[in-house]
C-alpha cells in the first residue's frame, strides 16, 4: 500500500524548508504553552501527538515536554473575551 499524498516524508520534508526537528519542537512547546499552561504527564503528551500526529515526529515527544515544562507559560500580550451573556439560540442551530 503506497502512503498517500496527505502523509508527507517527514523529517525529510521539513529540512527541505529549513526546519529542524529539535528547533520546530522548541519553538512549538514555547507557544503551546503560552496557550495551555498548566498541562502536566499525560496531557502534555497528548497535546503533542495533537500537534504532530505523523509518527515520524514521535521520537521528538520527550524533547516537547521537555521544552514545555522549561517554557514561560504566560501570553505577554491578553486577547480580550467577550463576556458570556444572553446567547441568541437562533445561532445555536446546527447546520445539516
Amino acid at each position: 500500500m503506497s502512503p498517500s499524498s496527505n502523509e508527507a516524508n517527514y523529517p525529510a520534508l521539513c529540512l527541505e524548508v529549513g526546519l529542524d526537528c529539535a528547533t520546530c519542537v522548541k519553538a512549538t512547546a514555547t507557544e503551546a504553552v503560552k496557550i495551555c499552561p498548566g498541562l502536566k504527564g499525560k496531557a502534555i503528551g497528548q497535546l503533542f501527538v495533537l500537534l504532530y500526529p505523523n509518527s515520524a515526529c514521535a521520537a521528538m515527544h520527550h524533547c516537547f515536554s521537555e521544552e514545555y515544562l522549561n517554557a514561560p507559560g504566560e501570553l505577554s500580550e491578553r486577547v480580550p473575551r467577550r463576556p458570556a451573556g444572553n446567547v441568541n439560540s437562533k445561532r445555536l442551530a446546527a447546520v445539516a
